[in-house]
């Protein structure tokens, strides 16, 4: 914060002592703490929730907020994770009113309820940047819950630690985000598809993960066993190159084996994708065939 010029007066500089029976101004933690209790007082059946909710929330961006907002915002999300097919995020944007819902913001909120998984808020803030939408606030308790079959839920655990669940529950992300007021309901629509679009990524990344270190090893190996005609010490090169990236010192996004082919309408081969090969965001199968110079 910029200093405004203006000299303090004697007694209330920031060296000054205190006169007896007067308080220290509160602290950003302290009236960040008292206004998450406040609002937990207001509705004390998910109190404890929405201590979990704002916990971690930096003190600038909650201090000035009503109470009645924050509890309206963590209720709102709470219907929202009643029910979620698994393997499968719920995904919500939504313009809150006090007069349709209870709670307001000066913003467009989007929620999201999905696994708890790597690479979520990172991926949807590069998301929003890629359409151009602004994020002001970005709120990501992760909660453990109960569920049935169906993805019903059964039973929130505020308490419980994400990394040690009780049985027959699991964590997940609830991701709160307001952006720049979004009211043309085509673009709300199209943004929801995104997010769902760049969650499931998300989910094929992590879930091929594993799989794709082993298989950058077997390349690793193959190149060893079957070296193509090129110099030995690159073909070397090359496979240390791939245990060093699978060794932790990369992320894979995706993988597909290819296949060289005869093209059609072409003098040259071509290249063609190996069924069932792909790994990541490269799971579902490509039957076309594109040139060697084609673009991607």
């Amino acid at each position: 914060m910029s200093s405004t010029g203006v000299s303090s007066l004697p007694g209330t500089g920031a060296d000054a002592e205190p006169e007896f029976g007067q308080r220290s101004p509160a602290s950003p933690e302290q009236i960040r703490d008292d206004l998450i209790d406040a609002a937990a007082g207001l509705a004390p059946e998910i109190g404890e929730l929405i201590r979990l909710y704002y916990r971690h929330i930096p003190p600038e961006e909650i201090v000035g907020d009503e109470p009645v907002n924050l509890v309206g915002a963590v209720r709102s999300h709470l219907q929202l994770a009643k029910s979620r097919m698994p393997g499968r995020p719920a995904v919500r944007l939504l313009n809150p009113t006090v007069a349709e819902d209870g709670w307001a913001r000066e913003a467009t909120v989007v929620q999201v309820v999905t696994d708890d998984m790597p690479y979520l808020v990172d991926s949807i803030a590069a998301e929003f940047a890629r359409d151009g939408v602004q994020v002001q606030r970005i709120v990501h308790p992760i909660v453990v819950v109960s569920r049935d079959l169906t993805g019903e839920l059964l039973e929130v655990h505020p308490e419980a630690d994400p990394a040690e669940p009780p049985a027959n529950s699991a964590a997940e992300s609830w991701m709160y985000v307001e952006i720049d007021f979004v009211t043309d309901r085509n673009r709300a629509r199209e943004l929801d598809n995104r997010l769902s679009s760049v969650l499931g990524d998300v989910r094929e990344v992590v879930e091929d993960a594993e799989k794709m270190a082993q298989t950058a090893c077997q390349l690793a190996s193959e190149l060893e066993t079957e070296p193509p005609r090129l110099p030995e010490d690159e073909v070397a090169e090359g496979a240390r190159l791939l245990r060093w990236l699978a060794d932790g010192h990369f992320t894979f996004l995706g993988y597909r084996r290819y296949e060289l082919v005869d093209h059609p309408d072409a003098d040259a081969p071509a290249l063609r994708a190996v069924l069932a090969s792909g790994l990541g965001v490269l799971r579902q199968d490509s039957l076309a065939a594109r040139g060697l110079t084609a673009g991607p």
